[in-house]
């Protein structure tokens, strides 16, 4: 069995051929190609994110999300409701009234403190099954910029 094989097996799923990856460093290159992927999508957009705070960069995703909803593309937002806590809700009412699903994973609870850290801190964002965002960038302005002082993050 070939390495190719194994790793099929392995994963579950078959290689596919003319794929490419590009790497983005920091916000400056992230979040540009991620807003023009979602403009772009025409089917649907799928995002999951443990981290949503307030700021410019997360009004221009819940804008757009609302946006594409409302042209007839099928939006589905994953937010975890501990690392997203800090998001407007003006946000995610925009996005849902414009008929974006939006879905909180594991709702905080007092009485389950126990279960605090059991969180996503996945990072997905995929359009039209076709073009896949993945990394370690927050939706916050923190990681805007290009990493050039403390108060810009890098992931």
């Amino acid at each position: 069995m070939g390495y190719q094989q194994a790793l099929e097996q392995t994963i579950g799923v078959p290689f596919t051929e003319e794929n490419s990856v590009s790497v983005l460093r920091n916000g400056d290159e992230i979040f540009p190609a991620m807003l023009e992927a979602i403009s772009n999508a025409k089917e649907t957009i799928s995002f999951l994110t443990f981290v949503y705070w307030k700021g410019e960069i997360a009004d221009k995703f819940a804008e757009l999300f609302a946006k594409k909803a409302k042209e007839g593309v099928k939006v589905r937002v994953l937010l975890d409701s501990y690392g997203a806590f800090p998001m407007k809700k003006a946000l995610v009412e925009l996005m849902q009234s414009s008929g974006v699903d939006v879905v909180w994973f594991r709702p905080l609870a007092r009485w389950k403190v126990w279960k605090m850290d059991n969180r996503t801190h996945r990072k997905i964002l995929i359009c039209d099954g076709k073009i896949a965002f993945t990394g370690g960038v927050g939706i916050a302005e923190e990681w805007t910029g290009n990493a050039r002082n403390e108060s810009e993050w890098r992931d």
